[in-house]
């Protein structure tokens, strides 16, 4: 469904004729649908929806990075060098390199995560160590800052089939703001199609295979040493 789609629907099951929706009303419809969508979308484990790789380059000489439009980074590797990152504690980082910027320059084996910025274009602030001594590309698993549905052809990243809960969620909201006495089975239609959609996405999630089981991992040491050491 669309943000258009979901508020006509919205404003049928109230009674209301979308075309001719006043601000008020309109905007009321849009906060409560954002409200859930960036609910459903942050849920432990439903996060994995918002869940992309991007890429960011290292400079010689620099420690700290930021990357914009990034919730969480997951893991980070160097495709160049066969290399994954291992994450560190700002307090380890902190202890190793207390002068991030020009000592202990080298090859990264570590990222450290030192905080987020906000604003109109929040990012996640990163320490790579040691510090860079070249520009290398690296990629990272990461979880995306989830954008708000604005324009009208806007498709939520749910799944198709759970696209109903951006209408059920909002739909509780304006039968409670009337009061309106159909609440009650409203609000008993979102909570089980809500454990729906979490039973779902987590079956979906749940097939994992061990990764011992005949895979042969990257060498840790480099690209010059065996797989899996």
């Amino acid at each position: 469904m669309t943000l258009l789609e979901i508020e006509t629907e919205l404003a049928r099951e109230t009674n209301k004729d979308a075309s001719t929706l006043n601000a008020t009303t309109k905007a009321r419809f849009l906060a409560a649908i954002n409200r859930h969508y960036r609910r459903l979308a942050s849920l432990p484990g439903l996060q994995h929806l918002r869940d992309t790789t991007t890429t960011f380059p290292s400079v010689a000489g620099q420690a700290l990075y930021q990357i914009s439009s990034v919730a969480k980074i997951n893991r980070i590797w160097d495709t160049a060098n066969r290399r994954y990152l291992q994450p560190m504690t700002m307090a380890q980082y902190r202890q190793v390199s207390p002068e991030a910027i020009t000592d202990n320059q080298g090859t990264p084996t570590f990222w450290v995560w030192r905080g987020q910025t906000g604003g109109a274009s929040p990012t996640y602030d990163l320490y790579l160590y040691q510090t860079p001594d070249a520009i290398v590309t690296y990629t990272a698993d990461v979880t995306s800052v989830l954008t708000a549905l604005s324009a009208d052809a806007d498709v939520p990243i749910l799944p198709t089939d759970f696209h109903d809960l951006l209408f059920l969620g909002p739909l509780v909201e304006e039968y409670r703001h009337l009061d309106d006495n159909r609440l009650t089975v409203v609000e008993r239609a979102y909570r089980e199609r809500e454990a729906q959609f979490k039973y779902w996405l987590h079956e979906t999630a749940s097939g994992m295979t061990s990764i011992s089981n005949g895979i042969a991992m990257a060498s840790q040491l480099g690209s010059e040493f065996p797989a899996g050491t």
